[in-house]
Parts: structure tokens; C-alpha cells; sequence
């Protein structure tokens, strides 16, 4: 354990500490309203807050970008795990103002970002599998079925816990769970379907069913 400590967990902490320094650096750096062209990359992630649509790209261009780009547009409706080119205008990240504040450089840094932009004008060149999109538009109508349906909160936790969606989060509900030390509740993580998914295996088992049919149901 001592070993595994100081040669992988250390160097990996600093590693890991060093890279959210330089995106943090690079969005520090950038200058607000600077048009930029030519913006190429894949998309990994699609959100839809606020009445606009917020796409985490994997940058390709320019090659002085590292990492990934998040690209804010109210009006395009872009494809998950699509490739585009885009025109856009940098947008404004900044550090905590107070001490203790929400610290804009340093959460999107710890990402990966480098970019913040608004999307001005984009070309799908490529439209990548299909399969991500219809993921995507099932994860949003589960949503719209648990805020139509349930209380502010309720529907907001049951979608940060389903999902991994909490922007429908109050401020006052993240905070009670995490002072309480409860915020890994707000995400069903591997290990919870894992042991999910093993109770359901044994008990399939315990009741007489193959392998390959109790580890297909499960």
C-alpha cells in the first residue's frame, strides 16, 4: 500500500492537479468577445439549460486548443457524437470574486476545458452514430416526465439521480447533501448497478435459471 501510494497515487495527484492548472490558465487567458474560426471537434456531451444548448466538444482546431471546448448556442440543435466546424465568440470565464465563491476557471479546468464560446455560425460535417441522439432525446423526455409529474425537488433529485442531470438542483438541496456527506447519492454510480445487477443475477440462480439467462436478465 505504501508503495502504490508513492509511486502511482502521488505523481498522479500532481499530474492531475498540473493539467487542471493549464486549462484553468488557458481560460484565464482568454479575451471575451474574440471571434474565432475554423473550430472543428466531435461531440461527447449535449445539455439543454436555460433555453439554450451547451455542447462539450472534443477540440481537433485549432491545434493551439487542448482538451475540450464547451459551445453555448440558442439556436442550433446539433447532433451528439457529431462532427462540426464552427465560427464563435470566446465568452467570459472568471474565478471566485469572493472567497469561497463558485470559481468558474477552476471547475471548467478540472474537465478539461480550454474553450468557452458562443456558437455563431456551425456545419455538421459529419453526423456520427445514431444510437447517441436517440440516447439523448430518451434521457430528456425521462426528465420532462419526472419535472411534469413530481414536486420542484423530487422531480430534480429523481434526475440527478437517473440521470446525472442537476441543473433542476436548488442550491439549498446540493448543499444539505453535501455538508451531510451524502452527494455521491445524487448519481447512481457503477457500483450501485453493480450490486443491483448481482442481486438480480443470484436470485435468478437461487431460482433455477442458466447462467446465460440470469446473466442476460440481470
Amino acid at each position: 500500500m505504501v508503495a502504490l501510494l508513492v509511486f502511482f497515487l502521488i505523481p498522479a495527484y500532481f499530474i492531475s492537479a498540473s493539467r487542471m492548472k493549464f486549462f484553468a490558465e488557458n481560460l484565464s487567458s482568454q479575451n471575451e468577445g474574440e471571434r474565432l474560426s475554423g473550430i472543428s471537434g466531435r461531440i461527447i456531451k449535449k445539455e439543454f439549460k436555460k433555453e439554450k444548448y451547451r455542447y462539450t466538444v472534443k477540440l481537433d482546431r485549432p491545434s493551439d486548443l487542448r482538451g475540450y471546448g464547451l459551445l453555448i448556442t440558442d439556436n442550433f440543435d446539433l447532433p451528439m457524437d457529431g462532427r462540426i466546424v464552427a465560427d464563435c465568440t470566446t465568452m467570459r470565464v472568471t474565478g471566485a470574486e469572493n472567497e469561497g465563491g463558485f470559481d468558474s476557471e477552476v471547475y471548467y479546468g478540472s474537465h478539461g476545458i480550454s474553450l468557452v464560446a458562443w456558437i455563431e455560425d456551425v456545419k455538421v460535417i459529419e453526423r456520427g452514430f445514431f444510437a447517441y441522439e436517440l440516447l439523448y432525446e430518451l434521457r430528456e423526455r425521462i426528465a420532462a416526465v419526472y419535472a411534469n409529474t413530481l414536486p420542484g425537488e423530487e422531480g430534480g433529485l429523481l434526475s440527478a439521480m437517473a440521470l446525472g442531470d442537476k441543473s433542476e438542483l436548488s442550491n439549498d438541496v446540493r448543499t444539505l447533501f453535501s455538508d451531510s456527506g451524502l452527494a455521491h447519492l445524487l448519481a447512481v454510480s457503477g457500483l450501485h448497478i453493480s450490486i443491483v445487477g448481482m442481486g438480480i443475477f443470484r436470485l435468478l440462480k437461487r431460482q433455477g435459471c442458466s447462467y446465460a439467462l440470469s446473466g442476460v436478465l440481470s
